[in-house]
């Protein structure tokens, strides 16, 4: 047979005579909307479409049973079309058995978006196999892309995923394509509308067509996981036909003229009817080219770096004296002057000489006059607080000379954590009180779970913590509990103690996942780890203030701008510094995000609950890594910088910078609002009026970009943290809100810009001219001088706030409508924008009538912290009730949720924790007698403290709440990883040559040099290959290469961890020395990894894409899709008995003559039950994998029967499958036996109808389904009789939930019991061994639920089977018992 061609139409309609398309030989498939539409009884557009009807003479329907995912039958004019969303729609034909050597394809379609990860059109496949593989995919290819620029024709012998397509077009647009696969030229082709795009060169062979998937496609490259159907197509489908057969020439122009006469109309008609967010309005990311290192997103601002030369610099403070402490990563502290009066410090000279006393510093406060540090009666005692590893310190200069003079370590005592740093961030309090961080005992192990399961987290204990220290330093306390890594800390007015704290869900799912400021009070626990209900019950984790997202902002630095006391002596000492940016910043928060390079500003609004309203606003992006910030005494904000990529840097070698942002020039109107007003209007405020040039032509110059990650900003954003959620914002889509038109109030203080209507709640990033911001080109500079900006505004907004209408009571007088930030009248107040509708706002408050305010409240994620996207607790909570409650001083009517209340002053609602939809909320209050106060709240009794509700949890009225795309993001296949093997990659890691277990812990083996390797799963492919290919890309703190010189003349290089009075330095090769630190003479960091360069030119290309396979992916393990609940996990302590006595020396393949090799053959066959029940393909995936993790084995696969060469080189051979069993068969496992080796048959692979007898020869027992009895169920199993076999050691009673059969055929004597269960009063054998001819066979009737594979027990019963049939350890295979499987205490 010779290929199929396929013709996939993307919508058209043009009636024209029915084409000979039926009468050319070889028409194999033939889906057509139309046809469809008018065999469909009172057909209507929008219609679920679950059978689309085949019109060749095989009549093969592509079907879809599932209601939520069948696509649409959608009408166009007088054309029909078959919609995918996109998100799960499809439609499959099962059982076409056909093999092609050649084919070609038509299809009819318009794509609507493409968010990348191979959306498919076509594809087929064969049985349980990828489609790429083993058939063929039309697709949207890999990247995300906003218009359609990418189709990828890939199947058996082509070679990989390429794209074909050389043109692009818009997304909506309808276009006929065709593929040819013609194994004559060797060529596959790709013709659009007509024209010849590209070609590849393929091997001819058998293309397999069991099944066709239409709208996706059918696959994984999960190790040892089913293939399913992924990759849904977003668009529009008219027809497609498919040929077993290369078309002619002349035939594929008839079938294409056919096709395009008969969607001509279509063509025209579909790009006006659908309302795409893409198309013409996809604004792909385009990053600037050679940004500036600062980038300041509002006017007013100059940028300078200070014309030092120094290293990485952890944190910047400024003394009263206008001299700036820079604490260096390596521990040593640095002066900075400005000598020569020109606002630039120029000159720095050391203060402390570190000699690796401090590691890992991060944190500093400047100690004010006065405080019991400094020396009394003196204004020349000066110094600085300093946390680092082990310790806080004050390095004191007593003499003024501005050389430090002593380091008084002021606390310590604490158990040091693994990490390079344990105490960090640091402020003190106008009473002397000195505040900072202890960082968690494990951020990849929260809760201290040890090898048992047991949690040894300990809420009394000191880890996770924020201390503080008496302002008479007389004694320590823990101030509160629960955070991760508190580095950015200060505190305000009224003394409250702020605190950034880091993002953590990469290691805990819903431990931290955004980085968090934190309004601390004493004696509370803030959610790291958070409450769980087996590992930590009783703890009540406190809601964040502000949640910094997306993920991966790493928030270090913080400064508060307010006149900063320099003595807490207000009387003698000097005053203040002045505030940095307009009066209006007052009190704000300046936040600087480490891993991707964000300054922010977070205003912090008081209310009536005690604590803040923030708001935070998004003012620079950086090319470096921002690391902290300060305020100097003449209101310039300093940033310090690390060089190096994310999360780490280039390490405490690094050279870094440091830049001084200038208000330069307050003349400028400064963005300070930014809201929706109405579906299509947007407005901008300004603090004062606008210059009418500036107003020129800014329609043609402003953009509005919207997508659930757009910020403003993006295009300056170079700085991408190597995890895959990271990747999934990045690629997620951005498309363009038109702009039809901008006016201005008359007080020139507020634009307001009209728009397309806004679609959904996502976020909005809004680009503007430079409004008087002038253009300093690209040239560089000399430092000081300002660094050339970009002079665009770039801001921020979404659809939230509340839609306030204000009716009056008498008619003649004009009503009111328009937008609030939120219900509470007096934080309206304290946002206000003070524009002419602002006043008119408040202007009509004071007269008779009526206020109506209208908001949606986001529910999800209220009480607890959210989850990790793609990730998922181990536990699940139960339902919750809090409260929202609405107060006033006057009688108000509100209505929750569509329940009304009149005439109270006080409404109270109760909310399930269960809920997902926005709760919509109504307000009205009479006005004119004075401003009413409105407050509303939530309440929950386990967190006994009332919240206003968050300004980002209120939703205008109008606006739909975007999709929870966050938990639903898939991370993406990672092409270049097709056909790695994680089993192969875990011996890579493992093994000698590659050495990483030498330094790094992975699966809980391996050294403790490196990092754990855990985490790596959410990673992507990218990151983790740069870190292989270049260890020093990025520095993790935590494992620092340090240079110690010894005072016997030794110099060791490694990684440093601190044990008692002893350093443990681990070296390149996996080797730990222990020296004392008495016996240090000087430790100095080294900006070179200690991870040698060179793996993947060592490894070649196969191991290091195993390796990466082993590393990115979980563990095999078997689908749990059974509707019956799973048995529960089995206990360490049950595992560790039945392991007892083992022989370490066998564990693994090694013996005292080396490794053994051993040779399995795994034989599964097709699945024959439901869903978690006889999965013999996913078995054969799963183990195949996990035995190959084993050193020493050679892993081969075979389905039904395999062949002679793979019997022959087998040394046992594994059978699950439905059983059968003939003469031939008999002949090819008597003569296997002869040679001594080994047979393992699983569960229904004893079935042999009639031949059992014959079979039970063999086995020992087989089993004729018309004669057997069974049992689906509990099992106990009692291995009296077995107990003594080397593979029933250790084992006595155990339970398992499975299926028992019994009323076999054979003879019981011949073979040895290891477990019986009883049935029908009697002990039925259900594991066994038997030994015909020299060989051996192992049978285990369990096995029909595929979570038994996953039993570690089970598993070990089935290792040891196959060991002993291979005439190996029982105890090879250990190591491989508990791989991927749960276990409890």
């Amino acid at each position: 047979m010779r290929f199929i061609a396929i013709a996939l139409l993307f919508a058209s309609h043009a009636w024209g005579a029915e084409p000979a398309t039926a009468e050319l030989p070889g028409l194999e498939l033939w889906l057509d909307a139309n046809a469809t539409a008018a065999a469909t009884a009172n057909a209507k557009s929008g219609s679920p479409l679950a059978e689309w009807k085949d019109r060749s003479p095989v009549h093969r329907s592509a079907l879809q049973p599932v209601a939520v995912r069948q696509p649409q039958l959608v009408k166009v004019g007088d054309s029909w079309v078959a919609r995918f969303d996109g998100d799960d729609d499809h439609l499959r034909v099962i059982g076409v058995q056909k093999k092609l050597t050649a084919f070609s394809m038509f299809v009819v379609a318009a794509p609507h978006s493409n968010l990348g990860f191979f959306r498919g059109l076509v594809a087929f496949n064969q049985t349980d196999r990828r489609d790429y593989e083993s058939g063929f995919t039309l697709d949207l290819n890999a990247p995300f892309s906003s218009q359609l620029n990418n189709l990828n024709l890939e199947g058996r012998g082509f070679g990989g995923a390429r794209n074909l397509l050389k043109t692009s077009s818009r997304f909506g647009e309808l276009r006929i394509i065709e593929c040819s696969a013609d194994p004559q030229t060797r060529k596959i082709r790709l013709v659009v509308d007509g024209k010849a795009e590209g070609e590849r060169e393929f091997v001819p062979g058998e293309l397999t067509m069991d099944d066709i998937t239409i709208g996706a496609r059918f696959y994984t490259n999960e190790p040892n996981q089913p293939h399913i159907v992924r990759g849904f197509f977003h668009g529009d489908l008219a027809e497609v036909i498919i040929y077993n057969r290369v078309l002619s020439d002349t035939e594929t122009r008839q079938v294409r003229d056919y096709l395009s006469r008969k969607h001509a109309d279509l063509r025209a008609r579909l790009p006006q009817s659908l309302n795409i967010g893409g198309g013409a309005n996809a604004e792909p990311l385009v990053t600037v080219t050679n940004p500036p290192p600062i980038q300041m997103l509002i006017p007013g601002f100059s940028v300078h770096e200070l014309p030092v030369n120094l290293k990485n610099m952890n944190n910047v403070r400024y003394r009263g004296d206008g001299k700036l402490y820079a604490l260096g990563y390596n521990g040593d502290v640095w002066l900075l002057s400005d000598t020569d009066g020109d606002g630039f410090e120029e000159t720095a000279t050391r203060f402390w000489d570190s000699k690796g006393r401090l590691r890992g510093p991060i944190g500093m406060a400047v100690i004010p006059e006065g405080h019991v540090l400094l020396n009394p009666g003196t204004t020349k005692s000066r110094g600085i607080i300093v946390p680092s590893k082990g310790k806080v310190s004050a390095i004191l200069d007593h003499d003024g000379d501005d050389i430090a003079d002593e380091e008084k370590v002021i606390a310590s005592g604490w158990k040091e954590i693994t990490q390079n740093v344990d105490a960090i961030g640091a402020t003190i309090a106008s009473d002397g009180s000195i505040y900072f961080g202890l960082g968690t005992a494990a951020y990849d192990n929260a809760y201290l779970i040890d090898k048992q399961g047991r949690a040894h987290y300990d809420v009394q204990g000191q880890n996770g913590t924020i201390q503080r220290i008496l302002p008479d330093l007389s004694r320590r306390e823990t101030y509160c509990t629960g955070v991760r890594f508190t580095i950015g800390m200060v505190t305000t007015e009224q003394d409250e103690l702020l605190v950034t704290d880091q993002e953590g869900a990469t290691w805990l799912p819903n431990g931290n996942p955004f980085d968090e400021l934190l309004l601390i009070q004493k004696g509370n626990h803030y959610g790291f780890p958070p409450q769980h209900p087996k590992h930590l019950p009783h703890v009540v984790d406190q809601p964040s203030l502000y949640d910094y997202g997306p993920q991966h902002q790493s928030t270090c630095g913080m400064a508060i701008n307010l006149p900063r006391l320099f003595s807490i002596d207000e009387v003698t000492g000097p005053e203040h510094h002045e505030l940095f940016g307009p009066e209006e910043w007052r009190g704000n928060l300046f936040v600087t995000g480490e891993s991707r390079g964000k300054l922010y500003r977070t205003e912090l609004i008081p209310d009536e609950e005690g604590t803040y309203v923030p708001r935070n606003h998004l003012i620079a992006c950086l090319s470096m890594l921002t690391v902290d910030c300060c305020i100097s005494p003449k209101g310039d904000l300093v940033v310090a910088c690390h060089s190096g990529g994310p999360d780490w840097g280039s390490g405490p070698n690094g050279n870094g910078k440091l830049f001084k942002i200038r208000y330069s020039d307050p003349s400028q109107a400064q963005p300070i609002s930014v809201w929706a007003a109405s579906p299509r209007e947007v407005r901008v405020a300004f603090d004062r009026p606008i210059e009418p040039s500036h107003l020129q032509d800014l329609a043609a110059q402003t953009k509005i970009t919207y997508g659930d990650y757009v910020a403003a900003g993006d295009r300056f954003e170079t700085i991408w943290p190597g995890y895959a959620v990271v990747q999934m914002q990045k690629n997620a889509p951005r498309r363009n809100l038109p702009i039809h038109g901008i006016s201005v109030l008359p007080d020139r203080r507020t634009l307001i810009i009209s728009t397309s209507p806004h679609p959904y709640a996502g976020q909005y990033a809004i680009t503007l001219p430079g409004m008087g911001r002038v253009d300093m080109g690209s040239n560089p500079v000399v430092p000081p001088a300002a660094i050339p900006q970009h002079p665009q505004v770039d801001l921020a907004y979404s659809l939230n706030g509340v839609l306030a209408t204000w009716e009056p009571k008498d008619p003649s007088v004009p009503g009111w409508k328009g937008w609030l930030p939120h219900f509470d009248l007096n934080l309206v107040n304290e946002l206000s924008v003070g524009d002419t509708d602002d006043d008119r706002f408040w202007e009509v408050l004071k007269l008779p009538g009526t206020l109506t305010m209208e908001s949606q409240f986001d529910v999800r994620d209220v009480t607890r912290p959210a989850v990790q996207p793609g990730a998922k607790l181990d536990h699940t909570w139960p339902a919750e009730e809090y409260s929202i409650s609405i107060t006033s001083d006057a009688p108000i009517e509100a209505t929750i949720d569509g329940q009304k209340t009149t005439d109270s002053d006080s409404v109270t609602q109760f909310v399930s924790s269960l809920r997902t939809k926005p709760l919509p909320i109504r307000i009205r209050l009479a006005t004119g007698e004075g401003i009413s106060t409105v407050r509303v709240f939530w309440y929950q009794e386990r967190l006994n403290d009332a919240r206003t509700l968050p300004l980002n949890r209120l939703i205008l009225p109008w606006a739909e709440l975007a999709s929870p795309q966050s938990n639903s993001l898939v991370r993406p296949e990672t092409p270049e990883l097709a056909g790695g093997s994680w089993g192969r990659g875990r011996r890579v890691f493992f093994s000698e040559e590659a050495g990483c277990a030498k330094c790094h812990t992975e699966q809980k083996s391996g050294g403790r040099i490196g990092p754990d390797l855990a985490n790596l799963i959410h990673r992507d492919y990218a990151s983790v290959l740069r870190d292989i290919t270049q260890p020093s890309f990025a520095l993790n703190p935590d494992y620092l290469s340090s240079i110690v010189a010894l005072k016997d003349g030794r110099v060791l290089t490694g990684a440093v961890r601190s044990e008692g009075n002893s350093l443990l330095i681990g070296d390149k090769d996996g080797k730990i020395h222990v020296v004392g630190k008495d016996l240090v003479e000087e430790l100095k960091h080294s900006s070179i990894s200690i991870m040698p360069e060179g793996l993947p030119k060592k490894l070649g290309p196969e191991k290091l894409k195993d390796l990466l396979t082993y590393l990115l992916h979980e563990p095999p393990s078997m689908p749990l899709e059974s509707p019956l609940p799973p048995p529960k996990p089995r206990t360490r302590a049950e595992v560790a008995a039945v392991l007892a006595n083992s022989d370490l020396n066998s564990v693994g393949g090694k013996d005292a003559a080396g490794s053994k090799s051993v040779n399995i053959l795994l034989v599964a066959g097709a699945k024959d039950h439901g869903p978690g029940e006889h999965d013999y393909p996913a078995w054969q995936k799963s183990w195949s994998e996990l035995l190959r993790g084993a050193d020493g084995v050679t892993v081969d696969t075979a389905m039904e029967w395999p062949t002679e060469q793979q019997i022959t080189a087998a040394d046992t051979i594994v059978f699950f499958q439905k059983g059968s069993w003939n003469a031939q068969r008999a002949a090819a496992i008597d003569a296997h036996l002869a040679k001594g080796k080994g047979l393992v048959y699983i569960h229904w692979a004893v079935e042999a109808g009639a031949e059992a007898p014959a079979f039970a020869q063999r086995i020992g027992l087989a089993s004729n389904a018309g004669k057997l009895k069974f049992r689906h169920g509990p099992l106990d199993l009692g291995f009296e009789t077995g107990r003594d076999h080397p593979i029933g050691r250790n084992f006595d009673k155990v339970h398992f939930h499975d299926e028992s059969y019994w009323q076999m055929q054979g003879d019981n004597s011949k073979i040895r019991v290891l477990a019986t269960g009883m049935e029908e009063g009697a002990a039925q054998p259900l594991f066994w061994t038997m030994e015909p001819a020299q060989g051996r066979v192992f049978v285990s009737i369990l096995g029909h639920y595929s979570w038994t594979f996953d039993d570690p027990l089970f598993r070990i019963l089935l290792l040891r089977g196959i060991a002993w049939t291979a005439r190996d350890s029982i105890d090879r295979f250990n190591e491989l018992a508990t791989i991927g499987v749960k276990l409890q205490d």
